[in-house]
Parts: C-alpha cells; structure tokens; sequence
C-alpha cells in the first residue's frame, strides 16, 4: 500500500511524500519513471529519477512496484488530482468547517505558488533532459504536457486570486515554453524512431511488416511538419533498402548453402525467386524505380 503525505520545511518549499513499502519518495521531485516488465515472472521493476538527483534513481521491484503503480493510477499519474489539491487548501485555512467555501480560497491572502505550474515546470524539465540525452520519449508525454498547458489556468484556480495575479506572467512564460517544446517533440519522437529503426535486426516477415508501417508513418508525419531534413531522407532510404533487401537475401543466402554442397539446380530456383521477390519488393518501398540486379558470383557453375 502506498501512504501520501506532505511535509513543509523552513524555506517555505511544500514536500509531498509517498511512502511504498520501507522507502519514501519525494513525490514533488519526480520527473518520470521507467518501467520494465518481467512476463515470466509476472512482475516489473521500476526506477524513478528526480529533478533534484538525476542520478541516483530509486528501485521498486514486485509489490512495491505494483503499488506505486496503483497510487499513480489512483491521482492521476503522477501528479495530484483536483481533490488532493482541495484537500491541501483547506488544510492551510486550518478549518475543520466541513462546508467551507471554494470563495474562501479564491478571496484569501494565501499566495502559494500553484501548484499546476510546477507540475508543468517539471514536466518541461522531464522531457528536455530526455531529448538531451537521446532517450525516449513517448506520445503520451506529449499529450500530457499539451494537456497540462491547456489547463493550466483551470487547474490553478484552487488557489487564491492573489496567487493567480501573482503568478500570471510565469504562468504564461512556461504555458509558452511547453507548447514549443511539444512542438519540439514532435519532431524528435519521429527522429527518434527512424534512428532506433535503422539499428534494428529484422528477423521474419512479421516485424519487416511492422517496421514499413511505423517508418512510413514517421516519414509521413515529419513531411506534414516540414521536418523531413536531407538526413533523414537518407537514414529512411536506407532502411528502405534494407526492407527491400530483406527476402531476397534470404533466397540469396539459401542458394550460397545450396551451392556449397554442390546443389547447382536448387541454387539456380532460389537465385530465380531473389529475382522475382527483389522485383516486387523494391516497388514497394521505391515505387516506378528499377530494382537493382542480383549478381550471382557462381553464374558460371551454375550454367553448367
């Protein structure tokens, strides 16, 4: 079971704990966290990496893990829900009146700085380190960030009016600096995912069919931007030639084994096949292009 708690120190700095297990984490300096699935063993271990300490990531593995699984699902991923937010302001009226209005925080003189622009703040930081370091980052980091701009005001409507003038030019400043970002990912998530394709072994059919797929939406996606550099250009072509590739070298290899134990009349049907299959293969990915002509380096051994 995971326990939420919040703490002030003398800086004024509000800290909000989770304790999982024997560990506290300080909740208020996650930037994200990686998970990693054992199916075997029908469990996952997780790492989560803090704005504070980059470096010294903290380990949950088993029920610890599944815990702080369920407590992030429970508040809405990482960060507080509109309820934990509520629950906070009134704490800081130090009010046991039950029926106290959501007009007493609007109209108090409680100036804190909301708490939506620090999550935003966070956000931001999270996946500028990522695309700094060349990790990943997925679509619905970007999602989550547009998201977070979008209601920012919204969500920092549970502090006090004060507090919203006071903040209004950061709020915007950073508002700003998320929607470029988020435009800035966009672009680096597709880049992201022609480099990790142009690294990447296919091993059958199956994952050549999903490789085309993903590369020729990416491709797609960075000509819609205009961010389709002459780089990338490049790096796609030459993943596309290697998926063109990909079953007539099977053919190829096939005829080489053939020859070596001395079956001419095989290896001269497979070399055949590469043909054909090269033919059909290479109109896929470079349509009204002629396909390049398969050499056969036993071509004399196998006329006779």
């Amino acid at each position: 079971m995971a326990v939420y708690a919040s703490a002030s120190i003398n800086t004024g700095e509000n800290l909000m704990f989770i304790r999982v297990g024997n560990k506290y984490i300080n909740h208020s300096k996650i930037l994200f966290f990686e998970r990693t699935d054992d199916v075997e063993m029908d469990n996952c271990t997780i790492q989560i990496f803090f704005s504070n300490s980059i470096e010294k990531p903290i380990s949950l593995e088993s029920k610890d893990a599944q815990n702080f699984l369920d407590y992030l699902n429970e508040i809405d991923d990482i960060y507080p829900s509109k309820s934990t937010h509520e629950i906070q302001q009134y704490r800081s009226f130090d009010s046991t009146d039950e029926n106290k209005k959501s007009s007493d925080i609007e109209n108090s003189d409680n100036d804190l700085r909301p708490h939506s622009l620090e999550i935003l703040k966070q956000q931001i930081q999270s996946i500028k380190m990522r695309m700094e370091q060349k990790m990943e980052v997925k679509y619905w980091d970007i999602q989550k960030l547009r998201g977070s701009a979008e209601n920012i005001h919204f969500r920092a409507g549970y502090y006090s009016r004060k507090s919203i003038e006071k903040y209004s030019e950061a709020i915007k400043e950073v508002q700003s600096q998320a929607f470029h970002l988020a435009d800035e990912a966009e672009v680096y998530i597709r880049y992201y995912t022609i480099d990790k394709l142009l690294t990447e072994t296919i091993i059958n059919v199956q994952s050549l069919a999903r490789g085309k797929q993903i590369l020729f939406e990416a491709c797609s996606e960075l000509e819609k931007l205009g961010k389709l550099t002459e780089e990338y250009k490049q790096k796609t072509k030459n993943i596309k030639e290697q998926y063109a590739w990909f079953r007539a070298k099977k053919k190829i290899g096939e005829a080489e084994v053939a020859i070596s134990v001395g079956n001419i009349k095989k290896a001269q049907n497979l070399y055949k096949e590469a043909t054909v299959v090269i033919k059909q293969d290479w109109s896929v990915f470079f349509p009204g292009e002629e396909p390049p002509v398969i050499n056969q380096p036993f071509s004399k051994q196998l006329e006779l």
